[in-house]
């Protein structure tokens, strides 16, 4: 006898599954917001003439991008309890964790968009007159992020794919919510069916607001 699909369970989980997702989007937006900004200052960190400043900066790229996301918020909430007596609630781990990791792999996209912006455009803007922070915030920063803003977006989509491992922590994401409906119902299949193709359909359509992005703004 084969297995009897019924999706049934999952349309009456519409409001569940509807929570959990926004719960995805809250969690992948927050903390890609953070990333962004945390990634600028790092990737910055690692152009600086200082050595020391630059080997810190190195090390936080190497570390957190070679540590294994779920490890490292396992490490993160129960770790930082126990080594610094710091409470962090599901969902504030659930952001930390994402935010640093992502702001390592943000960090070497801006460097590299930095670095390849020629430094006779900041020598020039600085003979008209422009201070070194002007320079680079009028003339480098803009091209820099048109360089990277394909990658970031990569990232992006990579980030709520991997929002899915913050389920283990308890918050109650849409993988979450999908795995708790199919034990209610004893329809794992199903549920999860649905999860997969929610993550794709997200997926696929921030790679298309990227796309529309990118063309309309020639990145």
């Amino acid at each position: 006898m084969g297995i009897q699909l019924d999706f049934g369970p999952v349309l009456d989980s519409a409001s569940f599954i509807a929570q959990g997702l926004g719960m995805t989007l809250y969690v992948t937006i927050v903390a890609m917001a953070l990333a962004l900004t945390l990634g600028l200052v790092v990737g910055l960190l690692r152009l600086v003439k200082f050595a020391p400043i630059r080997m810190l900066a190195t090390i936080y790229v190497d570390f957190f991008r070679g540590l294994p996301q779920l490890a490292f918020l396992i490490w993160l909430y129960f770790g930082i309890t126990l080594a610094l007596g710091i409470h962090l609630s599901p969902l504030q781990a659930a952001i930390a964790c994402l935010c640093i990791q992502e702001a390592a792999c943000l960090a070497e996209i801006y460097r590299s968009g930095i670095e390849a912006i020629p430094k006779e455009q900041t020598q020039a803007a600085l003979s008209l007159g422009l201070t070194p922070i002007q320079a680079f915030k009028d003339v480098v920063l803009p091209q820099a992020l048109r360089i990277a803003m394909p990658a970031i977006g990569n990232d992006f989509i990579g980030m709520l794919k991997g929002s899915s491992l913050v389920s283990i922590l308890g918050v109650w994401e849409l993988m979450r919510v999908s795995q708790g409906r199919a034990n209610y119902f004893f329809r794992p299949f199903e549920f999860l069916t649905t999860a997969a193709i929610i993550y794709i359909v997200l997926a696929l359509g921030l790679e298309r607001v990227f796309t529309f992005v990118e063309k309309r703004y020639k990145f």
